[in-house]
């Protein structure tokens, strides 16, 4: 947030800059981001090699087994994760 409480908090040049190494490497990457607009959250999602998965109530508990089954599966298909 800015002092004045509105708008973006603003993020620093390098890790943004890290950001597209880090999502360009060739492994899986599982990342939390939120869901209103910004930049550079909504580039990465923007991104054709991102999957997107939004935690509910729901679905929040069984999570971690479906995302890791994901994460084996492509492991085991690409031989990376």
């Amino acid at each position: 947030m800015t002092p004045e409480g509105q708008g973006h908090a603003r993020i620093p040049a390098p890790p943004v800059a890290l950001l597209d190494e880090v999502f360009a490497a060739p492994v899986g990457v599982l990342a939390t981001v939120h869901q209103r607009a910004h930049p550079v959250t909504d580039a990465i999602k923007a991104r054709p090699d991102v999957e997107l998965v939004t935690v509910t109530r729901e679905n929040r508990d069984g999570l971690s087994e479906v995302l890791s089954e994901r994460f084996i599966r492509r492991w085991r298909s690409t031989g990376r994760a």
